[in-house]
Order: C-alpha cells, then structure tokens, then sequence
C-alpha cells in the first residue's frame, strides 16, 4: 500500500491513505479518550499545585483535540471527498499534526517528569 504524499497523487487515488487514516483514528481516539477521561482528571485535582496547573493550562490548551480528530476524520471520510479537495485535505491534516505534535511534546517534556518528580 503506498499513501499519496501530493495533491495530484491524492486527487487521483486518495484511498491508500484514507485506509491508513482509519487505523490511525481508531488507534488516536482510544488514546486521546483514555488520556482525556482517566489521566487529565486525576491530574487536574493532584495534590501538587504545579501538577494541577500544568494539567490545566494542558487540558484548556489541547484538551479537545480528539473532538476536532473526530470532526476532520468525519470530513475525510471517504476517498472522493479526499479527491476532491486534496488541497485542503493536506493543509487541514498539516494543521491537526502540528497541534498533535504539540500535545505529545508539551505532555513528554512538561507535564509527564513533573508528576514523575511528585509520584516517584
């Protein structure tokens, strides 16, 4: 299976990518859900002050991300819409990765060693 990189590839045959794109939305809301309804919620009410702000400002920044996933996994959710508007498919799937690196960053470099520094 090889996954269209170009908005001439994907307006051709967007369907590789849409199948990659399916296993990775399973894969992410199960995470973003677990993170979102069992981690941040512990978080938020630790007994360390800096813990619970760094959740906080965390959760307000990013915490909503697996609804916007769902929202653009729901606007590409098929190859024809995909190859209609490769486009923006590209800059829109750009701008959802930029903010998941982001979370994934702020959480591995912040957040995650100041609780390993109060839970150690």
């Amino acid at each position: 299976m090889r996954v269209c990189s170009t908005a001439e590839a994907l307006a051709v045959d967007a369907s590789p990518t849409c199948e990659i794109l399916g296993v990775l939305a399973v894969r992410l809301v199960t995470h973003l859900d677990r993170e979102d309804d069992i981690i941040y919620p512990q978080l938020v009410t630790h007994k360390v002050e800096s813990v619970r702000a760094m959740a906080q400002l965390l959760k307000k920044r990013v915490g909503g991300l697996d609804r916007t996933f769902r929202s653009y996994v729901e606007d590409w959710s098929s190859a024809s819409l995909v190859e209609k508007s490769p486009k923006k498919f590209i800059a829109e799937t750009k701008g959802l990765l930029r903010v998941l690196k982001m979370r994934i960053k702020r959480e591995d470099e912040e957040l995650y060693p100041l609780v390993d520094r109060y839970t150690a």
